[in-house]
């Protein structure tokens, strides 16, 4: 049976808030809660973990999280998992260097897939294939119509419509079995 632990929008950084002896509390949370999902890992034994972008809180101080992000995150969470996707979040957030200094940091760890531009991709695990499509993070105000953005009124929104911007990035087109409205 397959197994998927996914987490998304961890946010580590310093965040405005409360201090105690010189540590920002926000960040500390932030980090116990990165220590649960590894220690959830350990227990459950996911077959893919997939962390959904924006693992850190601004995409101009990162330098500082990073070694946290690694240590205490991406490697254990490749440790107890078949395989870690990584999904390079929005630009407010995650910065493409973080990103490269992961993929440098940690060339050893062989289950560690990074995603920073779309892919599909096939990835072998003991409970058999996982096909992933990774979409990274990016401005969904180019998802919405020009239609919306002139006159506040979405138009109809169907299948083959919402499917435009996939098919550009990977020629795949919708499913069959699905209506074409909804």
């Amino acid at each position: 049976m397959i197994k998927i632990l996914h987490t998304g929008d961890i946010h580590l950084g310093d965040l405005a808030g409360p201090t105690k002896d010189g540590a920002n509390l926000r960040r500390q949370d932030t980090l116990r809660c990165m220590d649960a999902i590894v220690n959830k890992a350990r227990t459950e034994g996911p077959t893919v973990t997939i962390i959904a972008g924006d693992l850190f809180n601004r995409s101009r101080v990162w330098a500082d999280t990073v070694v946290d992000v690694i240590s205490r995150f991406i490697v254990p969470l490749c440790e107890y998992s078949d395989a870690v996707v990584l999904l390079f979040g929005t630009i407010n957030h995650d910065n493409p260097r973080a990103f490269e200094v992961i993929r440098k940091a940690t060339p050893d760890l062989k289950n560690l897939h990074i995603y920073t531009e779309p892919r599909v991709e096939r990835l072998v695990t003991s409970e058999g294939p996982v096909q992933i499509m990774a979409v990274p993070g990016f401005d969904s105000s180019a998802l919405v119509p020009i239609r919306r953005r002139r006159t506040g009124t979405p138009p109809p929104l169907s299948t083959t419509s919402s499917w435009g911007w996939l098919r550009s990035w990977t020629g795949a087109s919708p499913p069959s079995s699905r209506p074409t409205t909804r």
